[in-house]
């Protein structure tokens, strides 16, 4: 008569978007194997530290990560919850793992999901890159997002969280520039960086507004902030556009007063039922008051707090952007704008140069709207661009002196549980490529004039540091001997983008971390004291050499990414002045390569370098026309978290495994009533998923219960299921007492082990299943009058995908998926078989 069924769909929240190069996580996902999602790998040690408010569960090696990460949570507590008005009636699981070189992190209040954090900091090419303490900032932004979804307030939405548990919240059915915009306000806020003050997003508002697309189709309207956009700024739409109109929203000047005059240095919400103290208790308030609304109607939330909706905020900053951004680039063209020649125009990104020493050759890394990210090369001679490979990530390359082979960084998925970035090589000559490093976390390698020796940067536990080795070459196999450590960070700083120098040794950018900026640094090739080449407050980064040996790289100084020359003792000179932003530069035997920002998004460019340096007073638009629309930076900005020290202690499932969802069942019939529900649950580290279920039918006075259970400690996922229910009843039309019944036992078992690569996977599951059918006749005999056939069978499935998709797709356009299945089981005295096969090329 039931079938018990229950999914659990979460609402969930990532720092990051999903993008082809910057792996994330999705906004809706479903609950079943939360474990493989994240690679969570049941062989770690986990260990657990319980504060006031939080479970933080962490590999045993992340113990000061981890600790650290509890004095954030807290301190983040102290911040939010005031502002956001709500404390979880629990404590919130925090997961801390670090597993993955693409920074990122998740929030699910649905289902008490809780926060998942990689403590790994960003590459300084992800718009994350913009922060002063990057542990700090993740904390900040994930648990906004988990105190804005958690809330539940009013009769209905109190009783359902009662009734069903953690599955109906409120915010968490926002749309999603909501839920990021202010999670992105909050992260800027309070801390003294965040994405709302990054040169980044102002980068994108210039371009929009100098080529006049701004709130046109061609770029963004508020109907495409709401929806998917294929189009830069892709995944990171709701980010950008989100913050902007949470930001203008806070920042807007409120003039409803309250009456007693000793109150008027606040302001009163449009109804006047509350007071505004700061402008984040206007978010605040929205998220209070949205957590006993009924969802999706945002706009009359909005109007009882402001007296406007979104439609004006939107066209209010529209108008306010396009007024200080052409103060900004008519500044910015008071002096020569250098000429851009681009070499590709498909936009979106085209990040991380190499030129060749002959000139004949330029590499690039692509990621399309119609194609995965991919490393490219093209010949300089023909223009002709030819695609090697897939290329996940990884920006830093550089060709050897003879010009025959690339050495480049990508990040592979490796021994199940890791996503890592390894060093590669790509031979010309033979159009082959294979793999310099295994497991390693190395990335962005450059090739000593020489081409004995390779740099790179290295990956630890939540630091970056650098790291030299030497480049041996066997025929048409280049080896790399035992790295060195040239420079070994502080934890939680991040060194990047190491180029050599003319002079034995290596230029890198360094952030220190609770620092807003980042410096340009020298070490020796044997190691020792770094020496500082520029540090002004900005963000230096990107370095390059030309075939001269001078020193450039790109800084934020002015508010603009630009190409500065440093030479020694003497202030850096602006040698470009474009007027959107500059990334990874690249020089050639005789030319300047960069990437270069357009509204359609980064594309490869060559240009001249100016003779006579750019006047940096003239061009700087830092404070120019008005101060900066972010946040204002005070003492909330600033890092207040404790050095407590907290105990761990070996993980336990419990609390974690008790029920998260609970769904009630009760059918009323003429005669009687079918009464029953379903418990699901799964401990933090998802080693352990079960749901139950049982219902009882008084007219028929039979139970019907199923149980399923999956195990993930052993490896492979073990999952059992045993069902005992009524599948067919009969009852008579006079009195609707039951005529006849058919009862199912059923019992079966799996076993699967998905074995993962960074674009591809099989799955083989081996599962056996065992049933019986049995006839009850109630008023001729308590006991089954008759049974079917007891069929025991087994099945094994192989599956394997290799899809591949794009932003413009909406089904998989390349690759394949197959699947070979069998079961053999027993008809009448002999076993039989059956079997299946599908094979879908894209």
């Amino acid at each position: 008569m039931f079938a018990f069924a229950s999914t659990l769909i979460f609402a969930s929240a990532a720092i990051n978007p999903i993008d082809a190069s910057e792996p994330g996580f999705s906004v809706r996902s479903p609950i079943s194997g939360l474990g493989d999602q994240f690679g969570l790998s049941p062989f770690w040690d986990w260990k657990t530290i319980e504060s006031r408010h939080f479970r933080v569960t962490f590999p045993a090696e992340l113990q000061v990560m981890a600790n650290k990460t509890t004095n954030y949570l807290e301190e983040a507590h102290k911040l939010l919850s005031p502002v956001l008005q709500w404390t979880p009636h629990y404590k919130v699981q925090v997961l801390v793992i670090d597993n993955t070189d693409a920074a990122n992190g998740l929030s699910g209040a649905v289902g008490r999901i809780g926060m998942v954090l990689m403590v790994t900091p960003p590459d300084p090419w992800f718009s994350t890159a913009y922060y002063d303490n990057w542990l700090r900032l993740l904390v900040i932004h994930e648990y906004t997002h988990f105190l804005n979804m958690d809330p539940t307030r009013g009769v209905v939405w109190e009783s359902l969280r009662v009734l069903i548990g953690d599955v109906l919240l409120p915010n968490s059915f926002w749309p999603t520039w909501m839920l990021e915009g202010m999670s992105v306000y909050m992260e800027t806020r309070f801390t003294t960086a965040g994405r709302g003050r990054s040169p980044y997003y102002e980068m994108l508002l210039r371009a929009a507004v100098e080529e006049k697309v701004l709130n046109t189709e061609e770029f963004i309207t508020l109907d495409k902030v709401n929806g998917t956009n294929p189009w830069y700024p892709g995944g990171e739409t709701p980010y950008v556009f989100g913050f902007q109109l949470m930001n203008q929203v806070a920042e807007d000047p409120h003039q409803i007063l309250p009456v007693d005059p000793e109150e008027q240095e606040f302001k009163l919400t449009a109804d006047r039922e509350e007071t505004i103290r700061s402008n984040e208790d206007k978010l605040g308030i929205m998220s209070k008051r949205s957590s006993r609304r009924v969802p999706y109607f945002i706009n009359g939330n909005l109007q009882n707090i402001t007296g406007k909706d979104w439609y004006h905020f939107w066209a209010q900053w529209v108008q306010e952007t396009r007024k200080r951004t052409e103060a900004e680039l008519n500044k910015i063209k008071s002096q020569p704008v250098t000429k851009v020649h681009r070499l590709t125009e498909q936009g979106f990104k085209v990040l991380g140069t190499a030129a060749s020493p002959d000139g004949n050759w330029i590499a690039y890394t692509r990621d399309d709207q119609d194609r995965r990210s991919g490393l490219y090369i093209q010949n300089l001679n023909t223009g002709k661009a030819k695609r090697i490979d897939d290329k996940l990530m990884g920006v830093g390359m550089a060709f050897t002196p003879d010009s025959k082979a690339l050495i480049f960084s990508a990040l592979r998925q490796q021994y199940q549980y890791y996503l890592f970035s390894d060093l590669a090589v790509y031979n010309l000559e033979s159009d082959s490529s294979h793999w310099l490093s295994d497991f390693k976390r190395y990335r962005d390698p450059d090739i000593s004039p020489d081409g004995k020796l390779i740099t790179f940067s290295y990956t630890e536990t939540a630091k970056t540091g650098i790291a030299v080795a030497k480049l041996d070459r066997d025929g048409s196999k280049f080896k790399l001997s035992e790295a060195k450590k040239v420079f070994i960070p502080e934890l939680y700083d991040r060194a990047s983008n190491p180029k050599f120098s003319s002079h034995e040794t290596i230029v890198f950018s360094l952030h220190s971390n609770d620092e807003n900026s980042e410096d340009l640094v020298e070490v020796s090739l044997s190691g020792g004291p770094l020496r500082t080449l520029v540090s002004n407050g900005f963000y230096n980064r990107y370095p390059a050499f030309d075939s001269n040996g001078s020193l450039y790289f790109v800084s934020d100084a002015t508010g603009v990414d630009n190409l500065f020359r440093y030479k020694d003792g003497q202030k850096p000179a602006q040698v470009t002045n474009v007027t959107t932003g500059l990334w990874l530069p690249a020089f050639g035997p005789s030319t300047f390569y960069a990437s270069v920002f357009s509204a359609r998004g980064w594309d490869l460019a060559k240009m001249d370098i100016d003779a006579s340096p750019i006047n940096t007073d003239a061009v700087a638009i830092v404070g120019a026309s008005g101060d900066s629309a972010a946040p204002k930076i005070d003492e909330k900005s600033k890092n207040t978290a404790e050095s407590k020290e907290h105990e761990a202690e070996d993980y336990s499932i419990f609390p974690s495994i008790w029920p998260r969802q609970w769904t009630p069942l009760l059918v009323v019939m003429p005669s009687g009533v079918y009464a029953g529900g379903t418990v699901l649950g799964f401990d933090a580290v998802d080693r352990h998923r079960y749901l139950l279920g049982a219902a009882y039918n008084s007219v028929s006075q039979r139970g019907d219960v199923l149980g399923v259970y999956s195990n993930r400690s052993f490896g492979p996922t073990l999952t059992g299921i045993y069902g005992d229910r009524s599948i067919s009843t009969t009852y008579y039309k006079s009195d609707y007492s039951v005529y006849s019944l058919i009862r199912e036992k059923r019992f079966s078992g799996t076993i699967s082990y998905p074995l993962r690569w960074t674009y591809s996977a099989f799955t083989p599951t081996l599962g056996i299943n065992a049933s019986r059918e049995f006839l009850y006749v109630p008023n001729l005999s308590d006991k089954a009058i008759a049974k079917s056939r007891y069929v025991p069978s087994a099945d094994l499935v192989l599956s394997f995908s290799s899809a591949e998709g794009s932003r413009l797709a909406i089904s998989p356009e390349g690759g394949r998926q197959s699947i070979l299945g069998t079961r053999v089981y027993r008809e009448e005295t002999k076993p039989s078989w059956k079997g299946v096969f599908f094979d879908t090329e894209y």
